[in-house]
Order: C-alpha cells, then structure tokens, then sequence
C-alpha cells in the first residue's frame, strides 16, 4: 500500500490547479494519457477538434495573470460573432436585442408579451430567479421571447423541461432592458451585451494548450490511472494498475456521481443516481465549401436535432490544413446509451438541407461523446449534493471543478476552485 498525505484525483483543469497551487510534487492520477479532462485538442487526420467548444472568457484579474503573465499562455484575442438561426434567418445574438430582422408575427409576440411584464427591481428579480426557469423567463420576458427562443432552446440544451430546473445555472447571465429589447426591434443594435463579448483562444494546439502549460508545472502526474474504488471508511482508493493508496486528504475532480457509486457508500448510492444530467455528442464535420462569418450559432428550432453550431476555423486557423472548414455540431441528451453513428447521420442529412451552408465536399465526419457534459439544476439537487459532498469532505475526499461540485462552469471557475481548494487544505 501506497501512503500520501495529500493527492488529487483527475488531470483535469482543477486538478490541475489544485496542485499547481497547493504542491507541484503531489501526485495526481489521471485516467487517460493526457492532461486535461474536458479541456482538450484530438488530432484525427491533420485536424484539431476539441472535445466540444471551449472558449476562454477571463474576467477575473487574478485568472487572466496567472494565465497571460506567469504561466504565458499565447492568444488570440476575439471579438465575439455568435449568431441565432430563427423565422429562416440568421440573426445577431442575443435573441431578445435582435428582433429586428425576425419575421414579423415573432416580433409582434415578442412585443406584445414583453407589454405584459411589469418593471422588476433587482430585489424583486433576485426573488423571481428563485423559482423555476419557465417562470423566470415569463415573468421577465413574456410569453414571445420565453416561448419563441428562452424556453425551447434551454429544453434543448438541457433535455429537460424548464418548468422542472431552478435558475441556479444563471449566476453569470444578465437580464436585457426592457426599453432595449424595444428600441432594438426597430433599429440595428450597435451594443455589446453579455458575459462573452470577447473571448481568447490558445493559438497552436488548441485548448489543449491551456491544459498542457499548467501540466509543465507539475512534477508527479500519473497517466492511465483510473480511480476504480473509493474506500471511504480506511481513506484508500484503489487504482486500475492495482495499485491501493492510503491518503489523508484526497481532492477529486471526477463526477460526484461516480465517486459514491464506485465507493463503500451503499448506503448513499440511491441518493447519487437521483443526480441528473446531459450527454453530449459534437458531430464535426470536416467540408470544402462556404459558412457563415460566426464563431458560433444557437438553434432553438425544435425540428432540428441540435441546439449548437460552431465554426472553430473562423477562431483557430489551425483547426484544418488548407481550406477546410469545421462545422462543429452539438447534439444533447439525457439518454446516455444513444448510437452516435445515428447521430452522425441525422446531424449530416439535417446539415446538408440546410441554406446557410454551401458544401462543396463532405471530406469527413469525427464524431466526440462527452458522457458526463450538463449537470441539471433540478430543485432537489442543492440539498443532494450537499448531503454527499458533506460526507466525501468527512472521509476526507474534497470536491472540485465542474463535476466535482456538479454543477455548471467555465474554465475560469476551474481555475478559481483549484486555488480556493489549495487555500482551504492549507488552513486545515
């Protein structure tokens, strides 16, 4: 048997953080033979997918220099192009600050509803956020901008009804002016709006760049090593080359859910498979031909499959050898056990019917699943993963990152919560 005091679970950004910031020397076990996790470049026949898009928006000070200045991440600077494919048409996003090129009936809802709501107070909308996300965007929107765009792209996105998900996921998103929304579906609008205005992306491999220069810090990563069994009551896990360690302290990126359904917790395991969320599936297809001047595209339509589209070539010039282009087409789901060759062929015939596209040659298709892509903010899910969290954190097992914590974040959130983690186990 193995002992160490601390380690980390998953080579993932937090974990990756984690250790940069608390002991470059730990070990941190890996399950595949790169860094990473959901943050990473595949190279398939001179290409360069991620895994689905990641885009860095750094608003933090502390962030943006960790990354730019210490650990010199190169970059190129982007001004956001994201678009909405909406009436047969494709408008600016977002949706509710662009109604002027709609279809007119849409842009009459959209009016009429915004006239039903009533003028919030930021209090009042704190008290609103509280609720359900259908009521949200009814009470702060109306019914044409919730019904035409907020709502049946957020059931896409999720696989779930957004009467049955809380607003928990919203914390970075603002709500539109009212007066806004009207002026702008009477005239162009000229205003940024949004959280991801501008973005950034690593210039040589891909993400996989941001991942790799946290990765030269460190001393001790142990590729191919899958946690397999979490032995709550020693404090040992067991690892797929056979190998037992005892720990004291133990911080783990890998999903909440798996953690206790590979563990002695029998008695918590009905609780974990009460914890819901979203397989994802980025059909990339590689063409010669004519797409749309955007970085991304949003498709809350409910007779396609989809409900994003990027185009990686129009930030990355890497992505593709010569002429090619990328349409990077994201397919979610909460049926886990979906044939992804299925998919493959939907995405591809629905793609092809498509106006906004001129495809002279389909040159090939490269197909992604993320097993574990959204984890869905149902109202039972606060007191869930406090309940597991609070008795992994007793076994000295803590959780960070995205699926750590289950819950919805960026990169910059990955970051932050390796460091926070590291401040916390430093204090203990």
């Amino acid at each position: 048997m193995i002992h160490h005091d601390t380690i980390a679970v998953g080579a993932g950004l937090a974990g990756l953080s984690f250790a940069y910031h608390f002991d470059k020397d730990i070990p941190v076990y890996e399950s595949l033979d790169t860094v990473g996790g959901l943050v990473r470049t595949i190279e398939y026949k001179n290409c360069k997918f991620d895994l689905a898009p990641h885009l860095l928006h750094l608003r933090n000070p502390y962030v943006r220099e960790l990354v730019f200045e210490k650990l010199g991440l190169e970059v190129e600077n982007h001004r956001r192009k994201a678009h909405i494919y909406y009436d047969k048409t494709i408008i600016p996003y977002p949706f509710e600050l662009n109604l002027l090129n709609l279809s007119e009936q849409t842009k009459k809802d959209c009016l009429e509803g915004l006239d039903e709501v009533k003028s919030y107070s930021k209090e009042e909308e704190i008290e609103i956020r509280k609720g359900s996300y259908r009521d949200y965007a009814l009470k702060c929107f109306g019914k044409g901008i919730a019904n035409h765009y907020l709502l049946p792209y957020n059931r896409k996105i999720w696989d779930t009804e957004p009467s049955e998900m809380t607003c928990e996921f919203m914390s970075h998103i603002i709500t539109a002016d009212k007066e806004q929304i009207r002026k702008n579906a009477f005239e162009d609008n000229t205003d940024s709006f949004g959280y991801n205005v501008e973005f950034y992306y690593p210039i040589h491999k891909g993400i996989q760049d941001l991942a790799d220069i946290f990765a030269k810090q460190l001393t001790n990563i142990k590729f191919n090593t899958s946690a397999v069994f979490f032995n709550t009551r020693n404090k040992t896990i067991e690892f797929s080359d056979g190998s037992i360690v005892k720990y004291n302290k133990a911080v783990s990126t890998v999903p909440l859910q798996t953690i206790i359904l590979n563990s002695d917790r029998d008695d918590l395991k009905a609780l974990a498979k009460e914890l819901v969320f979203t397989s994802v599936y980025t059909v990339n297809l590689v063409i010669r031909g004519t797409l749309p001047d955007t970085h991304w595209m949003y498709f809350p339509n409910k007779d396609l499959s989809f409900y994003r589209i990027s185009f990686p070539k129009n930030y990355f010039k890497k992505s593709t050898p010569a002429d090619e282009q990328i349409i990077a087409v994201e397919v979610g789901s909460r049926n886990h056990n979906l044939s992804i060759e299925e998919i493959e062929r939907k995405v591809v015939e629905e793609i092809k019917q498509m106006p906004i596209f001129k495809i002279d040659e389909l040159v090939f298709v490269h197909s992604i699943k993320i097993p574990v892509a959204y984890c869905i903010y149902e109202p039972k899910r606060p007191a869930i993963i406090n309940q597991l969290m609070g008795e992994l954190e007793a076994a000295g097992i803590y959780q960070s990152g995205r699926y750590g914590k289950w819950e919805y974040a960026g990169m910059q959130d990955a970051i932050m919560d390796g460091k926070v983690m590291s401040e916390k186990l430093k204090s203990l």
